[in-house]
């Protein structure tokens, strides 16, 4: 999936499950992923939404020909309920060993959305310093849509926001609200239906005088 800095920066998947946690692990080595994001708890509201595919101490795991061992584990220990876990975990095919950072944040829940907006601010920034721009990274939450895409989309609007002064970036805002607000009833305002069910514009490309070849005729039909 397309990021800010690479056309194949981010891998978007489900949660693996026990059927699929081999072919989980042979996807990073494969496309050689060096950090995962994770957006789920292994259980949520009482049902399993991903397996525990990573080593729950230093005790390796094989997964087919895959080991998987932890080297060390860096804990939240700014609140009593931590907010994320980062592991520390070599992947090995024979003599061959990467190293793989596992991001794992726990306060985002399935139905909702974080209590707090500065911790997923604090979470994303924090990834992206680790984050090899030569290497895909993969992202995931339970069902690989939702909160993976809101991940993604955060951290892609925080690489280009140096791209715009302030007053642009809080104009884009207010045409967001706008369009969450208003956006229906506004279209049928600007775009009214005619009696023949079809709206024509003139969309004029290039200079205002030019009067044949830059004009595009753009047919909007609406069903009736």
């Amino acid at each position: 999936m397309q990021g800010y800095n690479s056309i194949h920066e981010f891998i978007v998947s489900q949660a693996p499950l026990d059927t699929t946690v081999d072919d989980h692990w042979r996807m990073i080595w494969e496309y050689n992923c060096l950090a995962i994001v994770m957006l789920t708890k292994s259980i949520e509201n009482g049902r399993v939404k991903c397996n525990h595919y990573w080593p729950y101490d230093r005790e390796p795991m094989f997964y087919n020909d895959l080991k998987v061992q932890i080297v060390r584990e860096t804990v939240d220990l700014k609140h009593t309920n931590p907010e994320y876990i980062i592991t520390y975990m070599t992947l090995s095919q024979g003599e061959e060993l990467r190293l793989i950072k596992h991001f794992h944040y726990l306060a985002w829940p399935e139905d909702g959305l974080p209590d707090n907006p500065e911790s997923v601010i604090h979470f994303t920034k924090l990834v992206r310093t680790f984050l090899a721009y030569d290497s895909p990274t993969v992202v995931h939450c339970s069902s690989g849509i939702g909160r993976s895409g809101i991940f993604i989309l955060i951290d892609r609007l925080f690489q280009t926001i140096t791209e715009h002064d302030e007053e642009q970036y809080i104009f884009i805002h207010k045409c967001l609200v706008f369009e969450l607000e208003c956006g229906n009833n506004a279209d049928k305002e600007l775009y009214p239906e005619t009696d023949e069910g079809n709206i024509y514009l003139n969309i004029v490309m290039g200079k205002e005088e030019s009067q044949t070849d830059e004009h595009i005729q753009v047919r909007i039909l609406h069903e009736k």
